[in-house]
């Protein structure tokens, strides 16, 4: 799992183009969420140098299997500015607090274990960026389909809201813990190696973005 910022693509610069066209094809084409979408490709306010995000592929040159986007709730997110109302106590935020989103996986990925898997990886992935950064929290939407895989991975993840219809689905906010013993029931319960994530960009140390 490669970690790159959104100013500093270097060489994933094919793989961000990609990753956009796999968003389009997931949430625009299959989910049917009512989304932007410019020459293929699924885009919106928040891909910005905010941004971190997590290619799931063994180098530029490879296929893109899945894709996450990491971002600051210090300022504008996807929780805070599109589902606030979603969150019984309105979207968690603070220089603590990190946001999970766009969480793709490859449609080309069809084997359902492989796809749980990846989705596993990116949530150690995640984790492990928050602790070196320590966070406390991560905060992500999930589609209601996915959040019994998602409580299988082993973490402390909470609601923090009420189900809500989107699209063809229903989805949910929720809260997960930043913790060591997180990220190693993750890494357990899906045989996943240690690290996860390997950083290209210079993006493990992210103060300042607070």
């Amino acid at each position: 799992m490669h970690s790159v910022r959104y100013d500093q693509p270097g060489c994933f610069v094919a793989q961000f183009a990609e990753m956009y066209r796999q968003r389009k094809e997931v949430f625009v084409d299959r989910l049917k969420w009512n989304l932007n979408v410019k020459d293929g490709q699924e885009k919106d306010q928040f891909d910005t140098p905010d941004a971190v995000y997590l290619l799931a592929s063994d180098g530029p040159q490879a296929e893109l299997k899945a894709s996450a986007r990491l971002l600051p709730t210090t300022r504008p997110h996807l929780m805070s500015e599109i589902f606030s109302e979603n969150c019984t106590n309105g979207a968690p935020a603070g220089p603590e607090i990190w946001e999970i989103s766009r969480v793709c996986i490859s449609n080309r990925v069809r084997n359902r274990a492989e796809r749980i898997r990846l989705t596993a990886s990116i949530a150690a992935a995640s984790v492990e960026f928050g602790l070196h950064n320590d966070l406390r929290y991560l905060t992500f939407i999930s589609t209601m389909v996915i959040v019994p895989h998602i409580l299988s991975f082993g973490w402390d993840v909470k609601p923090i809201g009420e189900a809500f219809g989107r699209g063809v689905s229903k989805s949910i906010a929720l809260k997960a813990d930043v913790s060591e013993k997180g990220l190693r029931a993750i890494r357990e319960n899906y045989s996943l190696p240690a690290p996860v994530l390997f950083s290209t960009s210079e993006t493990f140390t992210l103060k300042g973005a607070a």
